[in-house]
């Protein structure tokens, strides 16, 4: 069945992404194909792997028990597990990435992670749920990622990454200043200056950025240069 090599796919893409020994990727990948076959002798897909009327309703049920983004998804884990890369897969979401400058609006704070789809520094940020809004989901960022307030200042407009490491996604910069400290305990977060943005933006191939974030580099200059002169 050809749509079965659609599936195999995904969850090749999905498994990587879960960090899992061996043995426990023997029963993720049984688990990932069982659903469709349960779905299948069920009659809610079809023998070429299209949904029939009464699957769509089914999993129109199923998506109703999937808890909210802000509460199913860790600011730095795959909270929600083996359903995140698929799900987020089918459409364009909106990813809030936080320019957060100090208090002097000279350097802006970014946090180190290290998995098997990223590698470097990069902006806070978290992609926006359902009624939230730009300035909620930088307050709530902050809060998770970095531990400490900020002062909303404005945003840019969306960046599309069409050729993202999981899925594609608009990014939109929003712009803002920290209030107080950022607990010593966030050892993931470092400083940089306008100097050290230009030279990674020099020389992109030895940035510490992650490469999905390069582009951010000279608007990130720009807005630090900017609140200097201002």
């Amino acid at each position: 069945m050809h749509y079965l090599q659609k599936v195999k796919k995904m969850m090749i893409k999905t498994l990587w992404g879960q960090k899992v020994s061996p043995s426990e990727s023997i029963t993720f990948e049984k688990d990932f194909f069982s659903g469709v076959e349960i779905f299948r002798q069920s009659g809610l897909i079809s023998s070429e792997g299209e949904f029939t009327e009464r699957g769509k309703r089914a999993f129109g049920g199923l998506l109703s028990l999937v808890p909210s983004y802000q509460d199913g998804l860790d600011s730095r884990e795959l909270g929600w597990g083996p359903f995140f890369i698929p799900y987020m897969s089918h459409m364009v979401h909106v990813a809030v990435e936080l320019v957060a400058l100090d208090k002097d609006k000279a350097r802006v704070l970014l946090l180190y992670r290290d998995d098997p789809f990223f590698k470097g520094y990069h902006t806070p940020g978290s992609y926006m749920a359902s009624g939230e809004s730009y300035e909620s989901v930088a307050t709530r960022v902050a809060d998770k990622e970095l531990g400490c307030q900020i002062k909303f200042l404005y945003t840019l407009p969306g960046v599309i990454h069409q050729d993202g490491a999981r899925f594609n996604y608009e990014s939109v910069l929003t712009v803002c200043q920290i209030v107080g400290d950022v607990p010593e305990r966030n050892q993931n977060a470092r400083w940089f200056s306008y100097g050290d943005l230009q030279a990674f933006h020099q020389d992109i191939k030895s940035s510490p950025i992650i490469s999905e974030q390069n582009k951010f580099i000279e608007p990130i200059m720009n807005i630090i240069s900017d609140s200097v002169r201002s």
